[in-house]
């Protein structure tokens, strides 16, 4: 091992900084990956080469590891089989204004590395070693030890250590962490936004990217929380993505279009009329299966990597799509390609508010005009309902006993308000429509509730009652007012209890009171009983 020195130039006092840059984790992360994948594409044949001679198959791989360490702080690593670095592509990738020659890939401004685990960490070691070298480069950047320093061209030591020709990586160490993934729900957020960013990547099968987490240097998990010891590493799935399914439309379904998968490539060109630069733009639109406000949009890539509308948040501006109440809005998806846009230093967005923008959209409302007038008189998939995809999504037992609360519910509510009533029973249950019985001394009269998936209703909730004064209650979950909500299965199961509160209270109400006048302010009271006692008989 031997000892080198480096010159950090220009003024140490920048790093520093970088720690108040505007990221967000999965662009920070990305920055890594970039780099990566950057060192990949630029030496694909080398790599590819090296591993046939030892008829062995070669693909990326790039280990994102969360965990603690010795001390019991938390640590961030990036780890890769790529390429690694020499002397002179190690010292400009940790000194500053020194970009790549190759301006064309991923990494093109030459900073990422250095902002993001600056944002990250407050201290950052580099280790590489390139296929082909005898050598591996250390660098660890302290920031506040640097920043205690008079010495601001600061001159740091860098070690060499002696490999392996064979060996190829690059890892980046981040710790004593400024940033931290607390909770379980912000790490699936950071591997989903990085599934959806690397999707072309990742569909490659060329390229695999994992979550690893060190749980003390005793076991490892996944991203599910799932464990794995130390011998069995290999076994972590890497990020699997998903295409989205299209619809396929069937002959004579819509006037004038074609049978076949709705799914159109697109190209064209605009003109930024401040510099007459021409920037090229290709994909394809396509429309959903099923519609989704949560998937639906388009994502804009640069290089092969999302740039925008990577997870739940496709890129789909009122000017396209309409406002999220729209079927363009929940139908429309694609893939756009924006190769040579200008994009911002963090590279989660494109630098076009100089008035590309607004060109490119009208350009892209005039490719895809044809598919909004599609997905705007399309009709739902049949039979991939709503209501069957809510049933699925629920268990028998967790069915079974919110039909017993509500029925417990009204039964109580009845015998308690009118002795007339003897009995509730649940005559039928088909999922998620439910048939009571209300037994008198008399007569039996009927409550039918159906939950009703069909577009554009105008009521949110329709009340029919026959001559023999039985009830068929309708909520109607498309409607505009509940679409918004109406994907979760917890919510239609609440709906459907307040609904049946609503209609139960009506019918004692109106059983109560020959004129079939109601009170308004009884009808209230009663609702909010039959409510309350439900959700106290929720939590016992």
């Amino acid at each position: 091992m031997s000892k080198n020195i480096i010159d950090l130039q220009p003024s140490t006092n920048i790093y520093a900084t970088y720690q108040r840059y505007s990221y967000k984790p999965p662009y920070a992360v990305a920055e890594f990956v970039d780099n990566s994948t950057a060192s990949y594409f630029n030496n694909e044949q080398k790599l590819e080469n090296f591993y046939k001679k030892n008829n062995k198959e070669y693909s990326l791989r790039i280990y994102i590891i969360y965990g603690t360490n010795e001390k019991g702080q938390r640590y961030l690593r990036i780890r890769d089989n790529a390429m690694g670095m020499e002397l002179e592509e190690f010292k400009r990738a940790i000194t500053l204004a020194n970009p790549p020659e190759d301006r064309q890939g991923r990494n093109e401004f030459g900073m990422g590395l250095k902002t993001a685990a600056c944002w990250f960490s407050k201290k950052w070691t580099v280790k590489t070693s390139k296929l082909g070298s005898k050598n591996e480069y250390n660098f660890t950047l302290d920031i506040e030890k640097m920043s205690n320093t008079n010495n601001h061209n600061f001159e740091m030591e860098y070690e060499t250590i002696e490999v392996n020709a064979g060996a190829h990586y690059t890892e980046i160490i981040l710790e004593n962490l400024n940033k931290y993934f607390a909770s379980k729900n912000e790490k699936e957020k950071l591997v989903n936004h990085l599934t959806g960013m690397y999707r072309k990547d990742i569909l490659s099968k060329k390229i695999k990217i994992y979550w690893i987490e060190d749980k003390n240097g005793e076991y490892w998990t996944d991203i599910e929380g799932k464990r794995f010891e130390n011998d069995q590493l290999k076994m972590i799935e890497p990020f699997d993505f998903k295409e989205p399914e299209l619809r396929y439309l069937k002959n004579n379904e819509i006037k004038g279009v074609n049978e076949g998968l709705l799914k159109k490539e697109i190209s064209f060109s605009v003109i930024n009329p401040n510099n007459s630069k021409e920037y090229h733009v290709y994909g394809y639109v396509g429309i959903l299966k099923v519609g989704s406000r949560t998937n639906s949009g388009f994502a804009l890539l640069r290089r092969g990597r999302v740039i925008e509308g990577a997870l739940a948040d496709g890129y789909r501006p009122k000017e396209l799509v309409g406002d999220a109440s729209t079927f363009a809005y929940q139908r429309i998806i694609g893939e756009l390609n924006l190769d040579n846009f200008p994009v911002n230093q963090a590279k989660d967005s494109f630098s076009w508010d100089d008035g590309l923008e607004e060109i490119f959209k009208y350009k892209l409302r005039e490719e895809i005009d044809e598919y909004i007038k599609i997905a705007s008189n399309l009709r739902k998939v049949e039979p991939a309902k709503k209501v069957s995809d809510i049933n699925a999504k629920l268990t028998q037992e967790s069915q079974n006993k919110s039909i017993q609360m509500i029925q417990n519910t009204i039964e109580s509510n009845i015998l308690d308000n009118n002795s007339e009533f003897k009995k509730v029973v649940l005559e039928k249950q088909e999922n998620l429509n439910s048939v009571y019985s209300f037994e008198t001394v008399s007569q039996t009269k009927k409550l039918n509730f159906m939950v009703n998936d069909s577009e554009s209703p105008k009521n949110w909730i329709d009340i029919k009652i026959d001559k023999n004064e039985n009830y068929t209650v309708i909520l109607n979950i498309e409607h505009k007012a509940l679409k918004p909500f109406s994907e979760k299965a917890e919510f239609i199961i609440f709906m459907k209890t307040f609904t049946t509160a609503y209609a139960a209270s009506l019918f004692i109400l109106e059983n109560e009171n020959n004129s079939k006048m109601i009170d308004s302010r009884k009808l209230t009271r009663q609702i909010n009983d039959m409510l309350l006692e439900y959700s106290e008989s929720e939590t016992q």
